[in-house]
């Protein structure tokens, strides 16, 4: 401020807000910014050795297809998913450049969060992913059309690390008060499942659960009702156009092609 001779904020009582010129010097640092990250990603195109993607495991139905697409096109690099505890952790990340691409189901209050910040967009991949309890056809419960948190009072639920985020608990944190067993391990759910000792709850998409049930016969998918009656989509979060490398744009264009076949395989 001292070298422009502009003020750049108005400080009051409740905080610091840019003033009409502040808003003007702040946007064109912004570009100033950005213009150094397509300097940098010039480069990177050329010397890019692998993609990083922070996902949720919701999508593991799709990540084959996804891997054996790009790797036609791109087989020099490789890709690292990597599974995020807390999704707001992301949003730093990516704001960091740690990330530049998303694949996570969340709320649309987050997906506010990623529009306020204006240095990403988001793609719907799944408009409707529902919370449901996944149990054996066998077990008692499975008669019934819809499980509350009082079921998990008499029989035992299991969290598999498909749900065990801190942001599926924030979601649901009724669950968590009554979960009697945590495992990372998705395998070990499924056998508990198939022993009929247990149920676990899954936010999941139509697709996802049509891809359990082919690998799990048994298995009986219900409506799991949530007081809160969060409103969840499966998204794609990604640096704008002009921030991603090749390798990058063209990872997004599969990912969108893919759950578009998806979709319209299951509609």
């Amino acid at each position: 401020e001292q070298e422009l001779g502009v003020t750049i904020f108005q400080r009051t009582s409740k905080g610091v807000v840019p003033t009409p010129e502040g808003q003007i010097i702040i946007q064109e640092a912004w570009n100033v910014v950005e213009s150094v990250e397509r300097i940098q990603n010039i480069s990177e195109a050329h010397l890019q050795q692998e993609i990083k993607i922070a996902y949720g495991p919701y999508f593991d139905f799709m990540i084959p297809g996804i891997v054996e697409e790009f790797q036609k096109r791109w087989p020099d690099i490789s890709m690292n998913f990597c599974y995020p505890k807390k999704m707001q952790l992301v949003l730093d990340d990516m704001n960091k450049g740690h990330y530049r691409i998303c694949m996570a189901n969340v709320s649309k209050d987050f997906l506010a969060d990623v529009e306020d910040i204006g240095k990403f967009r988001y793609i719907t991949l799944f408009p409707e992913v529902k919370s449901c309890a996944f149990l054996h056809r066998d077990h008692p419960l499975a008669q019934k059309k819809a499980l509350s948190v009082e079921d998990f009072e008499e029989y035992s639920l299991v969290m598999a690390h498909t749900s065990m985020s801190e942001f599926f608990f924030e979601m649901y944190p009724e669950l968590k008060n009554v979960c009697q067993l945590f495992t990372g391990d998705l395998s070990i759910a499924m056998e508990i499942l198939r022993e009929k000792l247990g149920v676990t709850v899954m936010n999941a998409t139509e697709e996802s659960i049509a891809a359990m049930q082919r690998k799990y016969p048994n298995l009986s998918v219900i409506p799991y009702q949530n007081k809160q009656n969060y409103g969840i989509e499966a998204v794609l979060i990604t640096a704008r156009p002009e921030l991603l490398t090749k390798a990058e744009q063209d990872f997004v264009d599969i990912v969108y092609e893919q759950a578009k076949n998806h979709r319209e395989k299951h509609c």
